[in-house]
């Protein structure tokens, strides 16, 4: 698989799975890739994942202001979560009240462990990346599905019953899907190897005799590309993508302003019945009185 790969070689992630799809793909999907990406970047920076908004940025060509309320406005991360952080007691941002609520524990024991995984999100995004490395991309989006899901579930309790047994339950459910999709077998890898593709099946003996009549090639190991110029390849899509909405109220105010300053032709009405007559009328069409 190519997540697993030691040390992860960017531009192998940027080939198979090009950065404008984390802004393109639906919400689920778009929180997978951005945790796989900024896994990727936070190897590739050698730190702990996930990135920064900075090292995103600087690999989308944005700014982080951009990348920051793109996880906050499209990706509803903060929102996701927030019903963890309340069942866990942790205090909550309310922006109506600009204040922070202090919340009453709900869970204890392995629940909260559970729970804890999810309580911020880099700790969302980093269990995210950690189960597309062991499982595969595919189990990670499953996984996504799966902690989204709970989290509305959760949001949905807190809001009404606030029952320990039913929060206890998404915890367990949690659980067995994540040793569903651990366990589960590994799809083929995305990237093969040349001899993969081009060497047919042999005895072990016609392999080593292969070996030994031709010369030895000595391969050198990939090396990342610098993320600065994978960038100029997704600057472009990217960058109009946040600045799309831009150039739309750009367009609908000039369009008004067009429209304004078009002279409109005002109305002729009948002086007699006061019904709406042709501008070169002589008399009314409805009632015969002479236009003046």
């Amino acid at each position: 698989m190519l997540l697993n790969k030691n040390p992860i070689i960017y531009s192998d992630l940027v080939r198979v799975f090009p950065i404008p799809f984390v802004f393109i793909a639906p919400r689920k999907k778009a929180i997978t890739y951005f945790a796989i990406y900024s896994g990727a970047l936070a190897e590739y920076y050698r730190h702990m994942p996930p990135a920064s908004y900075t090292e995103f940025a600087s690999a989308a060509g944005v700014t982080p202001m951009d990348i920051k309320m793109f996880v906050k406005g499209r990706l509803m991360l903060y929102k996701t979560v927030t019903p963890f952080r309340i069942v866990l007691g942790f205090p909550v941002y309310t922006k109506s009240k600009q204040s922070h609520i202090n919340n009453q524990k709900l869970v204890v024991g392995a629940a909260e462990q559970v729970f804890s995984k999810f309580a911020t999100p880099s700790r969302l995004l980093n269990e995210i990346y950690e189960m597309a490395k062991k499982a595969g991309i595919a189990a990670a989006l499953q996984y996504t599905y799966t902690i989204v899901h709970a989290s509305d579930r959760l949001s949905k309790i807190i809001r009404t019953t606030r029952n320990p047994r039913d929060i206890e339950r998404i915890a367990m459910h949690i659980t067995q899907r994540y040793n569903q999709l651990i366990s589960s077998p590994r799809p083929p890898s995305i990237i093969s190897s040349p001899q993969q593709l081009s060497t047919p099946a042999t005895s072990p003996q016609s392999a080593q005799q292969r070996m030994h009549d031709q010369p030895q090639k000595t391969t050198k190991p990939a090396i990342p590309l610098p993320v600065d110029e994978i960038a100029q390849t997704a600057t472009k899509v990217v960058s109009s993508l946040f600045s799309g909405f831009g150039k739309l109220a750009k367009g609908i105010t000039k369009k008004f302003e067009e429209q304004e300053e078009t002279p409109t032709k005002s109305k002729r009405y009948c002086p007699s019945c006061g019904v709406i007559v042709p501008e070169n009328a002589k008399f009314c069409p409805n009632c015969g009185a002479k236009l003046i």
